[in-house]
């Protein structure tokens, strides 16, 4: 299930809000379309005045299916694999284990979604990250919440599609900002 683009322009003030200030790292499928697309737009948009204050790390195919485009405002792109696959999702979680990263650290953020994005969803569930699924937007993401299994999960949270609730799970506090 792909995203529509008026849902995608109603969830682009949605994530720019969630990144304004946000410091760290952040992980998309780093392609001009859908919500990889939206964090490309929103960290080329200067925040506040204080310009972009996080990394955006794409991991995708290593060739991308004719008509898709690898966005030119991510910081980085680790590719790998013929097709957006669980490839890229594994390689993802590997790189962060190696490099430190405790599961229960990490927030997905997660928008509608087809296979993939399911897959993304349990995995990081799995691993123990916190993931907030915004209600309202299909897919995936609408599965999920409605999965008995899966729902009453205590890191999986039902996000209201309001900016102010996206941003605070994303800055759960203001007090280690400078």
């Amino acid at each position: 299930l792909r995203l529509t683009n008026p849902l995608v322009e109603k969830i682009r003030p949605l994530l720019k809000a969630a990144c304004r200030r946000f410091r760290g790292t952040i992980v998309s499928g780093g392609t001009t379309s859908g919500i990889p697309g939206c964090i490309g737009d929103v960290a080329m948009e200067p925040a506040a005045g204080n310009g972009k204050q996080f990394r955006l790390i794409a991991y995708r195919p290593a060739s991308l299916p004719d008509g898709v485009t690898a966005h030119p405002h991510y910081d980085e792109h680790v590719t790998l694999g013929g097709d957006f696959l669980p490839e890229q999702i594994l390689r993802t979680w590997s790189d962060f284990l190696a490099a430190g990263v405790k599961p229960q650290d990490v927030l997905l953020l997660g928008f509608g979604g087809g296979s993939l994005s399911a897959v993304e969803y349990r995995i990081a569930l799995g691993l123990g990250a916190s993931v907030g699924i915004v209600a309202g937007t299909g897919g995936a993401a609408e599965k999920l919440l409605a999965d008995a299994l899966w729902s009453g999960l205590p890191n999986l949270y039902q996000l209201p599609f309001d900016s102010a609730t996206v941003r605070a799970f994303v800055m759960p506090s203001d007090h280690d900002m400078d």
